[in-house]
């Protein structure tokens, strides 16, 4: 017969491994586009599930359900790939949001993963709404400042903070398994580990009154205001909130002191920028309504032309006409543009037209001129081959060509009275681009008797691999900028799940490769150069491997005598620490990237870090020995009642100042640091200096009682 104790420990160990399914769901959001995410609703058993849909690079998969810790991971899954759903037991974050002494009520809540690569703006489900069937992604405090999360699993994570004056914070978060928060006694069953973060405090600074009108002075509500602050991502501040029904918005949390960009924006009107030297108290935001252009065009025989282009250098997107050769360009700012409409078989015509804000503007009938059939011969440039199913477009102006070359190279196309800027690609070659100017071409070619002639030359290809240096393991779904020198031409390519891609054909010549930073923050999104550039040259008919990052090296360092059980080591190097791997010989594994020198330090007992080497970047030694220091130093700090207890200890250098050693103090003021080495030393509490002890070869020193009212002691 099983015991009571048993039995709990039994069914708690199960809970824990194997929490049950209910209201359990799937939900993958591809990071690589702005495509819906996709969410299945799980029933047990759980299986993988296949999401027929799915393209190929960079996903967000979570799954979640009641009772159910919300799992999250950045995956790269392969087109229509099973997903297999993660259902765990996790932990409950909580925490209180204030500014100054005030509790911060309304403030939101969400989460992302760290690191996460993406442009799109993208948060965790955190649930779902059982009438909705929508995901909720936000959590909001309550009237004491207090929120509670659902379950997460352990992990790292990024919380973005978003308050009611827009502010909007971002602080990291590492998630512990449930079990290291939970007592080591048996607990009943429903027991929930909480992690409790504190506060998470506000800056108050400044706030600005924003007031959005339109022309007329009236109200805009609902318009969305935000400001920036920072001119670095590491430092970049940022704030958005929403106009009342009066159009009145204030964002605050501002620094006094640091210069301000102030944005509003609103349907159907022009985005309004002001930029400050300190945040003033107060800003207007008057909007301009946007204005729209429409017309119809016509070709010669006064009949509708479907499928035609109509563009202008000032609109980012050209309309194209519909069935009844109608077009449309809403949300434009007020003034002067010039368009052009053309279609196939058509030259282009030209119109100008001046609209005021918010002004609708209907333009007489466009009508079009058939323009002279000109006939081309798409060729190899080095055998001089035709090569069949070409695609020449026009460049400029846009929609004017689009024809596709037969079995013998041959394509016809239209061209006005203006020269044509032409491109041509076809597989296995680089875009080519061309100009053909009507005005410079003999009368056979504008009779269509002679052809002319557009060269595609063969191209060579870049085979980019990418290596992660922070994970160590080859960089899948990674974003590479592949930049031109002499077209000037940028390609942005991403990596595959091995973290390697392969280029389309680039013509000849010099290139300079460089990895992308993109990471989604939740509703701020970075986009950086990665740092690191390779110059290449791109060689007709190859393949030019090109390599970013690289592998981290392994170095085992040995101690003599050996480290004591406990005691671990980290290598920390201007990218980060990295813990070593332990080997248990009293050597450990360190992971060192090339080029950068190493700091190697001892950290154990209570909370106490003991600086030990230093790696120099040229070093290449795949074994290191290092003696062990016998040198060490205990005593008892003292401020009174209370201890000095909390507090961080510093030993540092007398010579050149370097950090030798940290511990935090014990509760009633004692300390005690190993592992140093002979030396002058000055003795720092919170940065102050207290005193300065000399410590000689293997010699352990009792400092005694150390007052921390008493004058500093220090050694001449």
């Amino acid at each position: 017969m099983i015991s009571l104790i048993a039995w709990l420990l039994l069914r708690v160990a199960t809970e824990l491994s194997a929490p049950p399914v209910r209201s359990a769901w799937l939900e993958v959001t591809p990071l690589a586009s702005q495509d819906e995410p996709a969410t299945v609703e799980l029933k047990a058993p759980v299986v993988p599930m296949r999401i027929p849909a799915l393209k190929a690079g960079l996903a967000l998969v979570c799954s979640g359900g009641e009772e159910v810790a919300v799992s999250c991971a950045q995956q790269y899954l392969k087109a229509g790939a099973a997903v297999e759903p993660v259902l765990q037991r996790g932990v409950r974050v909580t925490a209180r949001v204030r500014a100054g002494k005030d509790a911060v009520v309304g403030a939101r809540l969400a989460l992302v993963p760290k690191e996460l690569r993406s442009r799109r703006f993208v948060t965790l489900p955190l649930g779902r709404d059982k009438g909705t069937g929508r995901m909720i992604r936000e959590v909001v405090t309550d009237a004491a400042g207090r929120v509670k999360t659902p379950q997460l699993a352990p992990g790292e994570y990024l919380l973005q903070v978003s308050a009611p004056g827009g502010q909007i914070l971002h602080q990291e978060v590492s998630v512990p398994s449930p079990e290291s928060l939970l007592p080591k006694r048996p607990q009943a069953a429903g027991a929930q580990a909480v992690l409790d973060l504190g506060e998470i405090v506000l800056d108050q600074g400044v706030a600005i009154a924003v007031f959005v009108t339109g022309p007329g002075g009236e109200p805009v509500p609902g318009a969305r205001v935000g400001g920036h602050q920072g001119d670095r991502p590491e430092t970049n501040r940022f704030f958005e909130t929403t106009a009342d029904g009066e159009g009145k918005a204030e964002i605050s949390g501002l620094s006094p002191t640091v210069p301000v960009n102030v944005v509003c924006l609103a349907p159907g009107f022009l985005r309004f920028q002001q930029h400050f030297d300190v945040p003033p108290p107060a800003v207007g935001c008057s909007l301009q309504p946007l204005a729209r252009i429409e017309g119809v065009v016509l070709g010669s025989d006064r009949r509708p032309v479907a499928g035609a282009t109509v563009s202008s250098r000032a609109i980012e997107r050209p309309a194209t006409t519909d069935s009844d050769g109608r077009f449309l360009f809403v949300d434009l700012a007020a003034g002067t543009y010039a368009l052009t409409a053309v279609a196939r078989r058509y030259g282009p015509e030209r119109v100008s037209v001046t609209v005021a804000a918010g002004e609708r503007r209907e333009l007489p009938p466009i009508e079009l001129s058939l323009g002279r059939k000109l006939r081309g011969l798409v060729k190899d440039g080095g055998s001089g081959e035709p090569v069949a199913g070409a695609r020449i477009v026009s460049v400029d102006p846009l929609g004017a060509v689009d024809e596709v070359s037969g079995g013998d190279g041959e394509v016809t196309f239209a061209a006005g009275e203006d020269p044509l800027h032409l491109r041509a690609s076809a597989e296995g070659y680089p875009d080519a681009e061309m100009e053909i100017d009507p005005g410079k071409l003999d009368a056979r070619t504008l009779d269509g008797d002679k052809s002319v002639t557009i060269e595609l030359r063969q191209g060579g290809r870049l085979r980019i691999a990418v290596w992660d240096e922070e994970a160590d393991q080859p960089c899948a779904g990674c974003a590479v900028n592949v930049q031109g020198f002499r077209a000037g031409r940028s390609t942005r390519v991403v990596t595959d799940g091995g973290g390697e891609c392969l280029t389309e054909p680039l013509a000849p010549g010099p290139y300079a490769v460089s990895s992308v930073n993109e990471r989604s923050l939740g509703g701020v999104v970075q986009v950086s150069s990665g740092g690191e550039t390779r110059q290449v040259e791109v060689v007709a008919g190859a393949v030019t491997p090109v390599q970013l990052g690289e592998k981290s090296r392994v170095v085992q360092v040995r101690f003599r005598p050996p480290v004591p059980e406990g005691w671990k080591l980290s290598a920390d190097s201007p990218s980060g620490s990295r813990n070593a791997e332990p080997l248990g010989d009293g050597s450990f594994a360190v992971r060192r990237r090339p080029g950068s020198a190493v700091v190697l330090q001892l950290f154990g007992g209570a909370n106490v870090t003991v600086r030990q080497s230093v790696l120099p970047a040229d070093d290449d030694r795949p074994l290191i020995e290092l003696p062990l220091p016998s040198g060490a130093i205990h005593g008892t700090l003292v401020a009174g009642k209370p201890a000095a207890g909390g507090r961080v200890l510093t030993i540092a250098s007398a010579g050149d100042g370097t950090v030798q050693a940290s511990a935090l103090i014990a509760g009633e003021g004692g300390f005690a640091v190993p592992f140093l080495p002979a030396g002058l030393y000055t003795l720092l509490v919170d940065g102050r200096p207290i005193r300065s002890f000399t410590l000689a070869p293997d010699q352990e020193e009792d400092l005694g009682s150390i007052s921390l009212k008493a004058p500093v002691k220090m050694q001449p």
